[in-house]
């Protein structure tokens, strides 16, 4: 027994291959099959067609004399229908299709002996759908007697535009429906431009009798256009002998269409170059005018660069006879345009002139500025080289400098040139320099930043110190206002003050580049002398101005600062009359300077005993009510009381009673009601009033007009009620 080692299967990218190999197939065939499916279900109509024609010969052979009686020619359509009727035909069995009984049929034409057969099929399946439709035209036949008319003459084509007619073929073709008689004979003649060109020539097609029956196999005759011509050829084809096969002639001319042969060059005749082949940075417009002296007619212009490019359309104009193109891609080439008419011919090229377009911006690189965004008292150098950049290049044509986009652009010093720029500021500015520079095209770069110029050439000045204490004692904080300007037309800012004591030396004050500047002592000293000035950012300093202090201990003398507000006392009553006053707190300064606080505080008060509260205590009261009295009537409507204390809403004194009443009910005066009880039968009631009830069968329950209510008396005959009123009430009398 024979053991197999490693045995695998299909790897699942293996099984994914083969399967999208199959579904590939499976697309490829489908529609392959679909197709033979088709072209086998139409061979079965056509077999169908070919007994339908065995059945029609069948069927003339029977009939002939009835179809044509006894005329040579005739056309008659032999029905589906009358086919079937004479047992010649079954119907069609293709997949349950149906044959339309009008449009299927058998066209018979007969010519002396000889027949012709044409079959017209239409058929459809269970829903309408058509499968198969080869009709003929219905009715053709329809009153149409024995043949007198002659054949036909057809020229394809029968007319062709522009063209150069290299190798052109015409066809003559002629048939006829009842065949042709043999050796029928023509004559060809050629005008050209309206004027008869050439030698005619007698053509004979040399056919057999009953050739040609229909234009499909018609006898036909090749001939060529003139060759190497140039105008409008017509052809004329003269019968000679064409006969049917019965002998009818025809006789007419037939005459063909316009041939247009065109084998002449059109010329350029004009053209412009709006840049004149110089360098430009836009579009650059082209014409060109082209001429072909009334033949074709100019079909394209093109232009090309070399003559091995390819010709390429010109921009879409109508006609194409004055074309306009617009260049808008860069390039530095001579531009050609040619001519072409409708039959192909083309002109000489001939030269517009370069297109020279350059869009691309130059560039300036490498800047350099030697005090660039800082502020100076001396001069500034700035250089930087431009370059022209781009597939295409004009060439640097010259550099600029400006301040602002609204500046004229300034050309650079005599030592620069259009790629190495140089230039030297020595005048005060603070200013942003910008460096463009231009391409021969007229492109400009974008402006590149050499950074600022800050040039400051001029001193500032003191203006002024304040010293509110200058010689006299004043404690730590004094505060000493130094006030300086710039001066010059350009000004850098203000950098620092400086000081010195006496004959010391200048001492930078840490952050203190502006003006007005406060410069506050804090220690004690002696009375000194200081010496101010100011200095700029561009290192320019000023002449300087002097100052004496002198600072003691704050709190050797005291005085009252920072009071509270006033603020009133409560009053001693709260109404009949009482007093208040007004006081507030105030903190202690120093006496040299009120913004230095001392230890210890003081009371101040003002308005000392002022009236308050003189108003009536019992001005305004509240009153403590006791409960009601009883009514004071014993029936019908009477009254009731309640009795209280005011009090003062001030002070909760008494300030004397009060009192109030309302309305009150005591009851009816009228006696109170009661109740009766009688029978129901003829007795008098407790009133001294008869009344009778009617207690036959089906006497049903009963109210009557007075509420009271009454029940089936039943065979007892007895009733009971119970009727509220006074005593003095007489009821009337009641009845059922």
């Amino acid at each position: 027994m024979k053991v197999f080692k490693n045995k695998k299967g299909f790897t699942l990218v293996e099984l994914l291959v083969a399967i999208s190999i199959m579904g590939i197939i499976m697309v490829i065939a489908l529609p392959q099959i679909s197709n033979i499916q088709q072209s086998n279900k139409k061979t079965k109509y056509k077999k169908y067609a070919e007994s339908m024609l065995s059945s029609a010969k069948l069927y003339t052979d029977s009939y002939t004399e009835d179809m044509f009686g006894n005329n040579t020619s005739g056309c008659v359509d032999v029905l589906y229908a009358d086919l079937k009727d004479k047992d010649l035909l079954k119907d069609i069995k293709v997949d349950g299709s149906t044959c339309s009984s009008e449009d299927t049929f058998v066209r018979i034409r007969k010519a002396n002996d000889h027949y012709f057969y044409d079959t017209s099929i239409y058929c459809t399946d269970k829903n309408r759908k058509v499968v198969y439709d080869e009709r003929l035209t219905r009715g053709a036949c329809e009153g149409e007697g024995p043949d007198v008319e002659g054949p036909k003459i057809k020229i394809t084509p029968n007319s062709k535009g522009w063209t150069k007619g290299t190798d052109e073929k015409i066809t003559i073709k002629i048939w006829d429906e009842y065949g042709m008689l043999e050796n029928a004979k023509v004559r060809l003649t050629w005008t050209k431009d309206g004027v008869a060109y050439g030698t005619p020539t007698e053509v004979s097609f040399k056919n057999k009798r009953y050739d040609g029956e229909s234009e499909e196999n018609a006898i036909k005759h090749e001939i060529t256009v003139p060759q190497n011509e140039t105008g409008i050829f017509v052809l004329t084809v003269s019968p000679v002998d064409v006969r049917d096969s019965l002998g009818n002639y025809i006789l007419t001319n037939v005459v063909s269409g316009e041939y247009k042969l065109d084998n002449q060059k059109p010329i350029i005749t004009g053209h412009t170059n709006d840049s004149d082949s110089v360098w430009v940075n836009r579009d650059v417009k082209i014409t060109a005018q082209a001429d072909d002296y009334s033949r074709s007619g100019i079909k394209q212009i093109y232009y090309y660069y070399t003559e091995t490019d390819k010709k390429t359309d010109w921009d879409t104009q109508s006609p194409k006879s004055s074309v306009v193109g617009t260049w808008t891609a860069e390039r530095n080439q001579e531009v050609f345009v040619i001519a072409k008419d409708y039959a192909n011919n083309y002109s000489d090229p001939v030269s517009v002139g370069y297109v020279k377009i350059d869009k691309t911006k130059p560039e300036v690189s490498n800047v350099t500025n030697t005090k660039k965004n800082t502020w100076t008292n001396g001069n500034v150098a700035i250089t930087a080289t431009a370059a022209d950049k781009g597939s295409i290049k004009s060439g640097i044509d010259a550099s600029y400098y400006y301040y602002t986009e609204t500046d004229k652009k300034t050309d650079w010093d005599s030592d620069s040139t259009a790629t190495s720029i140089k230039g030297t500021w020595s005048a005060e500015r603070n200013q942003e320099v910008f460096i463009i520079t231009k391409d021969k095209a007229g492109n400009y770069s974008d402006p590149v930043s050499a950074g600022k110029v800050m040039i400051d050439k001029t001193e500032p000045v003191v203006t002024g110190i304040s010293n509110p204490k200058n010689g006299v004692k004043t404690i730590a904080g004094l505060q000493v206002t130094l006030s300086g300007e710039e001066r010059g037309t350009t000004v850098s800012g203000i950098s620092k003050w400086q000081y010195k004591e006496g004959s010391g030396s200048w001492t930078d004050i840490a952050n203190s580049g502006y003006s007005p500047y406060v410069d506050t002592f804090t220690q004690i000293r002696a009375a000194t002398t200081f010496s101010y000035r100011i200095c700029d950012v561009a290192g320019n300093c000023s002449d300087s101005q002097d100052t004496v202090v002198e600072i003691v201990e704050p709190c050797s003398s005291t005085t009252a600062v920072n009071c509270g507000a006033w603020a009133w006392s409560d009053c001693t009553a709260t109404c009949g009359g009482g007093t208040q006053y007004e006081s507030r707190t105030c903190s202690l300064a120093s006496a040299y300077d009120e913004s230095i606080s001392c230890p210890g505080t003081t009371t101040q008060t003002r308005n000392e005993g002022y009236s308050c509260n003189a108003h009536d205590c019992c001005g305004w009261t509240w009153t403590d009510w006791g409960e009601w009295g009883g009514c004071d009537a014993t029936c019908g409507w009477g009254n009731r009381y309640k009795y209280g204390t005011k009090y003062s809403h001030y002070n909760n004194q008494d300030c004397g009673s009060d009192s109030t009443y309302e309305a009150c009910d005591a009851g009816s005066c009228e006696p109170p009601p009661h109740e009766h009880d009688w029978n129901c039968r003829d007795t008098q009631s407790p009133y001294g009033v008869s009344f009778k009830w009617d207690c036959t069968a089906g006497h049903k329950d009963h109210t009557s007009a007075f509420g009271i209510v009454c029940c089936t008396c039943g065979a007892a005959k007895t009733f009971s009620a119970t009727l509220w009123c006074p005593d003095n009430y007489t009821p009337p009398v009641f009845g059922g």
